[in-house]
């Protein structure tokens, strides 16, 4: 049996310990591990069953393919946003004290500005100033009123000392006919602002619709 030098790669009979030719030190024979024949130590491979020794190479690494990236995770589209609103709060004042003054509902009124973007807090405060400032200005017209009420009974009184003298001394007819209309006006036009004039300071236009009798100044505060 010949075993390969491994320093000069040349075939030298087996049994020997150095290489015959450069005198490199032989290894000695080992058995295959699959057939079993004695082989040289330095064969990468049995020359009788192609089986490799434990000289042979490691096997290549076989290369790892990289996993694929995930995909990107799409954030959820944001609901487009309102078209922005142009907020002045004191005028939202102004409208809400003129709507509360005109009678309109109070419900209404909070729905219709909280459509149009004020913020809630804002329309509820806007709306119990508006509702103070109703009252504040019916129990004024009230006093208006019992004042007026008052002034059609000192009326009365007046043309009825007017007639008397009239009557007795002039006995002017047309005179006589205009004292007699106011008389019995007067009286009924007296009652009507005592009792309108006590419903408002009572009840702060409570019950009425609208301010009918409104000053042009008040309502464009």
């Amino acid at each position: 049996m010949t075993v390969t030098c491994p320093a000069c790669n040349r075939k030298v009979p087996g049994q020997g310990a150095l290489c015959q030719y450069c005198g490199a030190r032989l290894e000695p024979p080992v058995p295959c591990k699959t057939c079993g024949h004695t082989i040289s130590a330095s064969l990468t491979k049995c020359p009788y069953c192609n089986a490799a020794t434990d000289k042979a190479p490691p096997p290549a690494p076989v290369p790892v393919k990289a996993a694929a990236p995930p995909p990107p995770i799409l954030a959820p589209a944001l609901p487009a946003s309102k078209a922005p609103v142009d907020l002045n709060i004191q005028k939202m004042r102004v409208d809400v004290g003129a709507r509360i003054m005109w009678g309109e509902e109070r419900q209404a009124i909070r729905k219709d500005l909280v459509a149009q973007g004020y913020p809630e807090r804002s329309v509820d405060m806007a709306l119990d100033d508006a509702a103070k400032e109703r009252q504040v200005h019916f129990r004024k017209a009230g006093v208006s009123d019992i004042g007026t009420a008052i002034g059609c009974g000192v009326g009365f009184i007046v043309c009825l000392v007017l007639f008397i003298i009239v009557s007795k001394r002039v006995r002017h007819l047309p005179t006589l006919a205009l004292l007699c209309t106011l008389m019995g006006v007067l009286p009924f036009a007296g009652l009507w602002f005592c009792v309108r004039g006590i419903r408002r300071i009572i009840g702060g236009g409570r019950g009425e619709r609208d301010a009918t009798d409104l000053d042009d100044d008040l309502i464009g505060e």
